[in-house]
């Protein structure tokens, strides 16, 4: 039996606290941003929940491309939540539609994983509020409705689920957003506390928190924990030891939605714009 890991966070109390000296530059324009994804520096999507949107844009912010508005075909949203890219493949959690929309990388629409179309009982889910993918093809979704994570393969699938109520402290209460690591670690934010389980859904470590995140990324073994105003920032790793988080307070007035760590970059999204910091230029306060 797999030993587990019950690790109680004080970085809150004890981090130092950094503050980012310069905005070098900010692109796109949106109503109400709600996730994003970079694939390079040149390629980032983004979600615009106000306009139940996916846009496409490039390092200056140009858009690409843009499909979406309100409402249920295959190009269509209601109430989307969350967004995950591949390099070949875009993820949507349609959450009012109750399914999730899977594109490729130009936004031509592929598949769509809706539960009316599954024959299979334990594949249902409804109301799901956060999809990642892995890096090898699986497909792990939050459902909120059932209080669970259910996986999916590359060939949509079903494997199985996990954090039920029978998961005992592993179980999900109030899940929020998914985030995969480069090893198939999955991390679920659950209310005040962040959930991980190994790729099977085997509970492994539970992180808690001093308050509710708004949002939860990794990217190349570096998660960032977001909250309104600051952000969390630690390389991860297979040991699920407790993690080295560095807190940063951006200079802005706006609250923050999502960020990604990116080579030398930071890249923060607000509702409105995509904020890029250097990541080596930073002022240490106490």
């Amino acid at each position: 039996m797999k030993r587990t890991r019950l690790i109680i966070l004080s970085f809150l109390l004890f981090s130092p606290l950094f503050i980012y000296s310069q905005e070098i530059g900010k692109i796109g324009e949106f109503q109400r941003a709600a996730a994003f994804s970079i694939i390079n520096p040149d390629l980032i999507y983004v979600l615009d929940k106000g306009t139940s949107e996916v846009i496409k844009i490039d390092s200056t912010g140009r858009e690409i491309k843009k499909i979406g508005g309100t409402g249920w075909d295959d190009y269509t949203f209601d109430n989307p939540v969350d967004l995950c890219a591949t390099i070949l493949r875009v993820y949507i959690t349609d959450k009012n539609n109750s399914r999730i929309q899977v594109y490729d990388k130009d936004l031509n629409f592929l598949f769509s994983l809706d539960p009316k179309n599954f024959t299979q009982t334990q594949s249902l889910f409804k109301y799901p509020v956060s999809a990642q993918a892995s890096n090898f093809g699986d497909l792990y979704v939050a459902d909120s409705d059932n209080k669970q994570i259910i996986r999916f393969n590359a060939t949509w699938e079903f494997v199985n689920s996990f954090g039920g109520y029978s998961y005992g402290k592993f179980a999900v209460a109030d899940p929020i957003k998914l985030a995969v690591d480069n090893n198939s670690s999955i991390y679920l934010i659950d209310g005040k506390r962040i959930l991980v389980y190994d790729q099977f859904g085997n509970g492994i470590a539970s992180y808690n928190l001093s308050e509710i995140p708004v949002n939860l990324h990794i990217q190349n073994n570096i998660m960032t924990v977001v909250f309104g105003s600051y952000l969390l920032i630690a390389p991860v790793n297979g040991e699920h030891t407790t993690p080295q988080f560095k807190k940063y307070s951006p200079k802005t007035e706006a609250s923050l939605i999502d960020a990604i760590e990116y080579g030398d970059r930071i890249y923060i999204l607000t509702e409105n714009s995509i904020s890029i910091y250097n990541r080596d230029s930073i002022e240490q306060k106490d």
